[in-house]
């Protein structure tokens, strides 16, 4: 309810401006730390002023699953992973830790790419997997509009990582979840 709210924004304000540390996490992945703190905003919350300094200050008093999921990636070495979404707040955090190079199934609009609409067939599964070549990671977000083709684009991936790896050429692809 809405006078729920106004009590929560209430205390959560009096505690911020009591200089109490607040940390705001969050399991969604669809949203960045941007985002969420441009949300809190927008409901009352005093997280910050309005500029550019500020408001990256407020970032880290955010923690959520995108921002997770970029930080295990930059750690774990993995630069190209295949992402499955359908929001741009797990790219966004993605690109924020240097992870540029990422095969994602949406555009930099968030809008489904086509070629991930498809029906699945042998072409269309080898066509996608030979576009994205050198994939080291699968990252699993909150996709809404998960295919089949999607998913055969991913369990592909893993079963030629695991073919290598058994053939001695490296290690298997980890696959990442990162979704509520």
């Amino acid at each position: 309810s809405q006078e729920l709210e106004r009590a929560v924004v209430k205390n959560v304000n009096s505690l911020i401006a009591a200089g109490k540390r607040v940390i705001f996490a969050s399991n969604d992945s669809n949203y960045s730390r941007r985002m969420y703190v441009d949300r809190l905003l927008r409901h009352g919350i005093q997280l910050c002023s309005e500029d550019e300094e500020s408001r990256k200050s407020a970032k880290q008093k955010v923690i959520t699953a995108s921002f997770t999921c970029a930080w295990f990636l930059k750690k774990a070495g993995i630069k190209r992973p295949f992402v499955l979404c359908s929001h741009l707040g797990l790219l966004e955090e993605l690109k924020e830790a240097g992870i540029v190079d990422y095969v994602a199934t949406i555009d930099e609009e968030g809008k489904q790419k086509p070629e991930y609409l498809e029906p699945v067939t042998p072409h269309n599964v080898t066509s996608l997997v030979s576009q994205a070549k050198d994939v080291d990671g699968i990252v699993v977000g909150w996709d809404q509009h998960l295919t089949a083709l999607k998913t055969a684009v991913a369990a592909t991936f893993l079963k030629w990582s695991r073919e290598s790896a058994s053939d001695g050429k490296g290690q298997p692809m980890q696959i990442v979840t990162c979704s509520s």
